[in-house]
């Protein structure tokens, strides 16, 4: 029998709050997933780990070498401006509410998110395989949809920006933006203070009405983003609350059935998140104000179209991009950022090469794919220099990742997603301040290589199959190789 096939996507999902949670027994229904299934605690994200560019990855199965999204705030190098997906309300404001909700309901998926990459919707609906989405950041499909602005979004944005047309899989529940008639939008929260409906407690109750009206497709991706929020105020290990009231969610829908085991004869679960998330030191020195810093040359202002500037600054958290209109100052701004031992990682690419700075050492190392190296996942490197930049030791030939998992392929990828810059990643504790950039002092960040931000859970039930050495661009092939396999054996039998 063909399962349906249900992606959950919890935001900042900390692998250490799961494993009290279930040490406590706070969440029944993913300890039953994760009994009748299999489980991992270190599940790697992308770099940047910030969730446009991990939403992308998971709907496509890659990096953003190949779906081109390099952040939450990035430079825009054929328009000549910043993308700001709506960081902070100052940042909304500066760049203007239309814009704003242009960027996230249309061009993100339909022009930031690279054409030739395909979504797993796209791709699974080749194969003539249903597809949903619920609240996740990146839809895209073949299947037209009108937007309806709700109206205090209308007035925000000065009437300017009221419909638009866009594409998603066979069901898309996007809050009250786009929401389906059979769906009753009264059944759970979504006044603007509740984000419209994008919260996991509409996600959950979109889910389950699909599971009971009978109309969940063959694949569905649901998005619960209420964790990071949570992460944000009270920090990372604080958020057991908020996967309590997943969990929840989650058990209404396994409720549904005769019991929770008749559910997975039907159902399968993939529960992960997208990244997770580091404390942030409560003074001043823990925000690093590359602004200041580099005040000596001309910066890209947010809200503005680059003329004579020299430097563009994207903060995004725990990680910042530095692009170059011209290359020439490129050498003196790694020079005044190396001196700053909050910044761990300074990365750029020469030539098919790939180079890292230590912040406060100047230690160096340098690597390129292929050679007598190889990682976890058997990709072969060459490299010289200090492997203990990236806390990496050998074993023989391989290359053994600690502190900074994946790391070669992470930053390769990142690094060739964001062509003729400088990538940053902070020490932990430690976060990039900017141009109306979110700031988390006392609170939880993410965007880094380091494993605090990078590392999340993974759940997998009622399928067959575990993934070895899982990385959240793991799931398009994955489900690809089980839905479509199926199928085929299906039409031959």
């Amino acid at each position: 029998m063909l399962k349906k096939v249900i992606l959950c996507v919890i935001d900042s999902f900390h692998p250490q709050v799961l494993a009290e949670c279930f040490s406590r027994g706070w969440v029944p229904a993913l300890q039953f997933l994760r009994d009748e299934g299999y489980y991992h605690n270190d599940c790697v994200s992308v770099f940047p780990t910030m969730t446009p560019t991990a939403a992308a990855a998971i709907s496509t199965g890659r990096h953003s070498d190949m779906h081109r999204v390099p952040g939450f705030i990035w430079y825009d190098e054929a328009n000549k401006r910043i993308v700001n997906y709506g960081a902070t309300p100052m940042a909304i404001y500066r760049v203007g509410v239309r814009t704003v909700l242009e960027e996230l309901i249309y061009n993100l998926n339909l022009k930031h998110l690279n054409s030739k990459t395909p979504t797993v919707f796209e791709t699974l609906s080749k194969h003539g395989i249903s597809t949903g989405c619920i609240n996740f950041f990146i839809y895209r499909g073949t299947k037209e949809y009108r937007t309806k602005i709700p109206i205090t979004m209308q007035l925000l944005s000065k009437f300017n920006w009221q419909y638009q047309t866009i594409y998603g899989p066979d069901q898309l529940v996007l809050g009250k933006v786009v929401c389906p008639d059979w769906l009753d939008p009264a059944g759970a929260p979504a006044a603007p203070w509740n984000k419209y409906g994008i919260n996991d407690l509409f996600t959950g109750y979109v889910l389950k009405e699909m599971v009971r009206q009978n109309k969940l497709p063959q694949f569905t991706l649901a998005y619960f983003p209420d964790t990071d929020a949570m992460a944000h105020d009270h920090g990372p290990l604080d958020t057991h609350k908020s996967i309590r009231r997943v969990d929840k969610q989650i058990a209404a829908i396994l409720d549904l059935y005769e019991n929770w085991h008749k559910a997975l004869d039907e159902l399968a679960f993939i529960i992960v998140g997208d990244h997770s998330q580091t404390l942030i030191g409560r003074n001043r020195n823990h925000l690093i104000n590359l602004q200041s810093m580099l005040s000596k040359f001309k910066q890209l202002r947010l809200g503005s179209v680059l003329t004579d500037e020299e430097l563009v600054i994207s903060p995004n958290e725990r990680m910042a991009i530095l692009n170059f209109p011209e290359d020439k100052i490129k050498d003196d701004v790694v020079k005044r950022l190396v001196k700053d031992y909050r910044i761990t990682q300074i990365i750029w690419k020469e030539a098919d090469e790939y180079r890292v700075l230590k912040g406060g050492t100047g230690q160096k190392l340098s690597f390129r794919p292929g050679g007598s190296y190889w990682d976890r996942s058997g990709m072969n490197w060459t490299w010289s220099g200090d492997l203990g930049i990236l806390d990496y030791r050998t074993q023989g030939r391989q290359l053994i990742d600690r502190d900074y998992p994946d790391a070669f392929y992470r930053i390769k990828t990142a690094m060739d997603g964001s062509p003729r810059g400088v990538l940053l990643s902070a020490l932990p504790g430690y976060e990039f301040r900017g141009e109306h950039a979110p700031l988390h002092p006392g609170g939880g960040s993410h965007g880094s290589l380091h494993k605090k931000d990078s590392v999340v859970p993974l759940i997998i039930a009622g399928l067959e199959k575990d993934i070895p050495n899982p990385r959240i661009t793991s799931f398009v092939p994955y489900i690809l190789a089980y839905l479509t396999c199926q199928v085929q054996r299906q039409h031959i039998f």
